[in-house]
């Protein structure tokens, strides 16, 4: 297992450093904030810089990654029997207009050109079929 760069976290009964020390006169409030941080943020962070986190991780992403693909299968289905657009239609409506710009652009550079007296730089289309 390659070795992995990690903080060490906290103990529970560390202080924290002398410049974010609160004042005696701190709020109530603010004294149980900071105890519940201790208290909560001590295991978590343990936690997160653990390896065990480190090599359940991309699991957790693959499994709500195909959680998510087949989802969006069967709403797609649920909606085409509606007959509404399902998400990958909108996606591929969107694809289609990007291009659609895109050419759009070339072809006005391209008669920019023309009217300046240039010739254009386009390849012409292969009608052979």
């Amino acid at each position: 297992m390659a070795a992995r760069a990690r903080k060490e976290p906290t103990r529970t009964g560390d202080s924290p450093p002398p410049t974010s020390r609160a004042p005696d006169n701190a709020p109530l409030w603010l004294d149980a904030v900071r105890r519940l941080e201790r208290l909560v943020g001590v295991p978590v962070e343990r936690l997160v810089t653990s390896d065990a986190y480190f090599d359940a991780l991309p699991k957790l992403r693959r499994a709500q990654a195909q959680m998510a693909d087949y989802v969006a299968g069967v709403t797609d289905d649920w909606f085409r029997l509606l007959n509404l657009p399902a998400g990958s239609d909108v996606r591929r409506m969107r694809e289609q207009l990007s291009r659609m710009e895109r050419q759009l652009q070339k072809l006005t550079k391209e008669l920019a050109e023309s009217r300046d007296g240039q010739k254009p730089t386009a390849r012409r289309r292969d009608t052979t079929p």
